[in-house]
């Protein structure tokens, strides 16, 4: 079996656009097919967290750096002589607002133990739950990790436009419009919002990734 290759955002708007029944976007426009699927996106960092190591930027002789991250769950150090990773350990409590016995965050900048023994050959990385970043152009790939990553993208989707349509006639008289939704009536249409809202319950709890505790 070939393995898993993520869409790009065009071809994620054309599978999402199939899924609604509304492939040629009479409907639902390529911008709004677009913020459904960014709004999925979201639903995946929230249900499946993205577990990444990412290297940070450390000026030696500094015991303090700015970070991009939310959740820092390891910091690790390796000194270039010898080649090992090592943990550094996570501060338990602060003296006087600071933390002595590991290192802390606060906001942006990341503090390192004081009584750390540093060296400019250090490198530093964090074991961290980075978020997917939003589809902003068509040959974009999406950030995801495996197929389950796209299914619940387009699960999502799905479920939140046949809300949509139950609740803006104007919306749901455009869809019904096109030759394959014709026959589809407000009834019919509830129906399938309904099964579409528990495929979308039924999925998250099967697919859902608990985090670590910090």
């Amino acid at each position: 079996m070939a393995p898993y290759a993520a869409p790009t955002f065009d071809a994620l708007k054309d599978a999402v656009a199939s899924d609604l029944r509304d492939p040629t976007f009479q409907t639902f426009t390529e911008t709004h097919v677009g913020s459904l699927i960014n709004e999925g996106i979201a639903e995946v960092d929230r249900l499946r967290p993205w577990e990444r190591f990412v290297f940070l930027g450390w000026t030696y002789p500094s015991y303090t750096m700015t970070v991009d991250l939310q959740t820092i769950m390891t910091i690790e150090v390796q000194d270039t002589a010898d080649g090992w990773w090592r943990t550094v350990p996570r501060a338990t409590h602060a003296i006087e607002g600071i933390a002595k016995d590991g290192w802390d965050q606060w906001g942006n900048t990341l503090f390192l133990p004081p009584g750390m023994s540093l060296n400019e050959d250090m490198v530093f990385r964090a074991l961290t739950y980075w978020e997917r970043d939003p589809l902003t152009l068509e040959a974009q790939v999406a950030q995801f990790f495996d197929l389950t990553d796209e299914q619940v993208v387009r699960a999502y989707a799905r479920w939140t436009a046949l809300e949509m349509l139950l609740h803006d006639r104007t919306l749901y008289q455009q869809w019904q419009t096109q030759a394959n939704n014709s026959d589809v009536s407000p009834t019919q249409l509830l129906q399938m919002a309904s099964t579409f809202k528990q495929e979308w319950s039924d999925l998250r709890k099967r697919v859902v990734r608990l985090r670590r505790v910090a």
